[in-house]
């Protein structure tokens, strides 16, 4: 019984985790795929923090983390990435994924095509530069994306 406890500890203690960073759920594009689930042999979460790194508050959640010995997704905005380098080099030496959030974290509404694809390629090249690092994933910043070509769409596997 003792370890059923404890996977019920860290479960609690990650979906406390997770309802920390939970702000709001924006709004998705019928002609966008998401993926909402996917079929495992085991129970399994993903996590994910949006925005960072936070010189502060990212350094905690990584020692939560490595606590319960959890990996997660960190999508990083390129102008936190410049402003704290050793923060985000440390989520990535913790062998945890790094996904593009965009440089300036605008809306995408707010964004024509050329501009987003502008802003996704400065984090993907601070990323680079810095740790030669490309993610493959990028999660978007709110906005439909129906107004952006289906290429557009495609260059990113976007969640």
């Amino acid at each position: 019984m003792k370890a059923r406890g404890t996977a019920h500890a860290r479960f609690a203690g990650l979906l406390a985790l997770i309802l920390l960073w939970v702000w709001n759920v924006p709004a998705v594009s019928a002609e966008t795929e998401v993926y909402r689930s996917v079929q495992t042999d085991t129970m399994q979460i993903a996590l994910t923090f949006d925005d960072g790194p936070h010189p502060h508050l990212t350094p905690k959640i990584l020692e939560i983390l490595d606590r319960y010995h959890v990996q997660a997704t960190f999508f990083m905005v390129g102008q936190n990435i410049v402003n704290y380098p050793d923060t985000a080099r440390a989520v990535l030496n913790a062998g945890h994924e790094v996904g593009n959030h965009t440089f300036s974290h605008r809306h995408i509404r707010l964004l024509n095509e050329g501009f987003l694809n502008d802003e996704l390629g400065k984090c993907e090249d601070v990323l680079e530069e810095l740790y030669e690092y490309r993610p493959h994933l990028s999660a978007r910043r709110k906005g439909p994306l129906h107004n952006l070509s289906k290429p557009a769409r495609r260059r990113w596997i976007i969640l």
